[in-house]
């Protein structure tokens, strides 16, 4: 199947209720109904599905740093209120499993003989608010010595 007619099926889909994406295996989008995508990575698309697919093992995120001149130093604090906390703590963490199963449908599937993934995702769910999107932009970490 080439290039071609593969973009045309995505481009043919007339429901407005899915989107679907061709995603190779370092997560950027290679094809999508939209255009615009072609070539950005999918958590800058949507950062829900692709933090539940890192969650899934189907990708690994990476973190690079750079540690050029830079001297870390440890600081160590005590406070009582954390075990005071701790049951909330449990009770908001089994909260947020429970309501994130209910968030957002998509389905994946590896396309054969090849590193790239057929993805399918409910369009009319925004999950931005719990899940923000994941960027490839630089963040700088300040350390105070």
């Amino acid at each position: 199947m080439t290039l071609e007619v593969m973009e045309s099926k995505f481009w043919a889909i007339a429901t407005q209720d899915i989107e679907c994406y061709v995603i190779d295996n370092n997560g950027f989008v290679l094809i999508s109904k939209n255009y615009n995508n072609a070539g950005r990575f999918f958590g800058e698309i949507d950062g829900s599905v692709m933090t539940t697919l890192i969650r899934m093992g189907m990708f690994k995120r990476v973190s690079l740093f750079d540690y050029q001149a830079m001297c870390k130093m440890n600081s160590h604090f005590v406070s009582s209120a954390r075990p005071l906390l701790s049951p909330f703590y449990g009770l908001a963490s089994v909260l947020k499993w429970f309501l994130s199963n209910f968030l957002l449908m998509f389905v994946v599937q590896q396309i054969p003989e090849s590193n790239l993934l057929m993805l399918v995702v409910q369009a009319d769910c925004d999950c931005s608010r719990q899940y923000p999107r994941i960027t490839m932009e630089p963040k700088e970490v300040k350390y105070i010595l």
